[in-house]
C-alpha cells in the first residue's frame, strides 16, 4: 500500500498540550482522533501532554502517564464546566509558559473556553502556538443545545479568530467555518492505523454501525431502513456496536418491527475490524457529522458505506458509498439502497475486492500537522 514519504525527524522537537475532549478509554471519534495523533507525535520524540474533561473522575486517577504521555483528567460538571476552575487556571498558567504548541479539540464542547481563557490572559510573549481543531458541524445534537448555540457561537468565534491557525478536517467542515465565523482553515484530514490496511472485505449478512448510540445518530431511521429492504429481497441483519442513552429505545423498536438486531459494547481493535470487514454495508445517518472516522476506515477497507448528507459528500470519491438524502422519503432511499447494495455485491461477486482509492495513514497526517499547523 502506498505511504506518503517524508522526513519528519527533520522536524525540531515540540512541546504540545492537547486539550478539551474525553481521553482513553472513554472511545468516540474525536478520543480517537487526538490518541493516534498523540502518539505518532509522542513516538516521533515530541513531548505530548493531553489534558481533558470527564466526569466522575476519581481523586487518585486524576493524572498518569501512558505510552509516554501524561494525562491530565479534569472533573467537569453539567456542560463540562469544570468543578474546580481556580486549580484547572493555576495548573495552565504554570505549565502554558513551557508549551510550544497548544491545540484545542471540539468547539462543541465548552471546556476548551476555560482552557483558552488561560491561554488570553497570559502575556503575548508567553503564549504558545494556538491552534483549534473546531469539529464544528454546524449546531447542536438536542433542542436545548441548538438554542444554547445562539449565545456559544459568540464565544467560538472569539476563539476561532484569535488562533494562529484553524484546522479543519474536511471541505465540508471548512465551507461552515467559513460561513459561520468567517475564518480561513487549513484542511488536514484524517488518516487510518495500518492495520486497516490488512483487512479485505468479506461480506456476510449483515449491516454494521458502531459508535454512539444517541437520538442525532439517527439509529430509528436505520432500523425502519432495513425493516423496509426485506421486501426488496435483502434480508439483513444489523449490528450496532457502541454506547448511549438511546440503546433502550432502538432495542425496543428494532424488537416491534422484527429486525434482527445484534447489540455489541465496544470491542477490542482487531475483533471490530474483523466484524467490519465482514459487514455487507458500514451506515451512518447522521446528519451532525464533521468527518466520521468510522466511516473511513469502512470504506479503507473497501466495506460500501451508506451515509447522509450533507457531511457525506466528503467520502463520494472514497469508495463504494451512497449518500443519502433525508428531503427524500423513505421509500425512495429504501430503492436507491436496494440498488446501490444489488449493485455492489453483484460487482464483488463477479470482480472480487479491489481497493478503490489510496487512504492516508497518521503518519503522514502527523507531517502535516507539524508543517502546516505547529510551524
Amino acid at each position: 500500500m502506498h505511504s506518503e514519504k517524508h522526513d519528519i525527524t527533520s522536524v525540531l522537537s515540540m512541546n504540545i498540550l492537547m486539550a478539551g475532549e474525553t481521553c482513553p478509554p472513554h472511545i468516540g471519534g474525536v478520543e480517537t482522533v487526538v490518541e493516534n495523533v498523540s502518539a505518532t507525535l509522542a513516538a516521533l520524540g515530541h513531548k505530548v501532554h493531553i489534558i481533558c474533561c470527564h466526569k466522575g473522575v476519581e481523586e487518585n486517577r486524576q493524572q498518569y502517564t501512558s505510552n509516554g504521555i501524561l494525562y491530565i483528567r479534569c472533573p467537569v460538571g453539567l456542560y463540562g464546566i469544570p468543578r474546580n476552575n481556580d486549580k484547572l487556571k493555576n495548573y495552565l498558567t504554570r505549565i502554558l509558559k513551557d508549551v510550544d504548541v497548544l491545540h484545542l479539540h471540539n468547539v462543541h464542547n465548552p471546556f476548551i473556553y476555560f482552557i483558552w481563557k488561560v491561554w488570553q490572559n497570559l502575556y503575548k510573549n508567553q503564549r504558545p502556538r494556538l491552534v483549534i481543531t473546531p469539529h464544528y458541524h454546524g449546531t447542536g445534537h438536542t433542542l436545548l443545545a441548538k438554542v444554547l448555540w445562539i449565545s456559544w457561537r459568540r464565544v467560538v468565534r472569539a476563539m476561532l479568530r484569535s488562533a494562529d491557525c484553524v484546522h479543519a478536517v474536511s471541505e465540508y467542515e471548512k465551507s461552515l467555518l467559513e460561513r459561520d465565523f468567517e475564518v480561513n482553515p487549513v484542511i488536514i484530514e484524517h488518516g487510518v492505523r495500518e492495520d486497516v490496511l490488512q483487512c479485505k472485505w468479506s461480506p456476510e449478512d449483515y449491516f454494521i454501525y458502531s459508535g454512539r448510540i444517541e437520538r442525532y445518530k439517527r439509529l430509528d431511521y436505520v432500523i425502519r431502513l432495513v425493516g423496509k429492504l426485506r421486501v426488496h429481497g435483502l434480508k439483513l441483519r444489523l449490528l450496532i456496536i457502541g454506547r448511549g442513552t438511546y440503546l433502550s429505545k432502538i432495542l425496543s423498536l428494532s424488537k416491534k418491527l422484527s429486525i434482527h438486531l445484534e447489540y455489541l459494547d465496544f470491542l477490542p481493535r482487531c475483533e471490530y475490524l474483523e466484524r467490519l470487514s465482514k459487514a455487507v454495508a458500514f451506515i451512518n445517518l447522521s446528519e451532525h457529522e464533521a468527518y466520521s472516522l468510522t466511516t473511513l476506515e469502512a470504506v479503507s477497507i473497501g466495506v460500501p458505506a451508506i451515509v447522509a448528507e450533507p457531511w457525506g459528500r466528503h467520502f463520494a470519491n472514497k469508495g463504494q458509498v451512497l449518500i443519502l438524502n433525508f428531503k427524500k422519503d423513505l421509500r425512495y432511499n429504501v430503492k436507491v439502497t436496494s440498488a446501490f447494495l444489488k449493485e455492489v455485491l453483484s460487482s464483488q461477486k463477479q470482480y472480487g475486492v479491489k481497493r478503490l482509492w489510496r487512504p492516508r495513514l497518521w503518519r503522514d497526517v502527523v507531517y502535516d500537522y507539524l508543517v502546516k499547523l505547529y510551524n
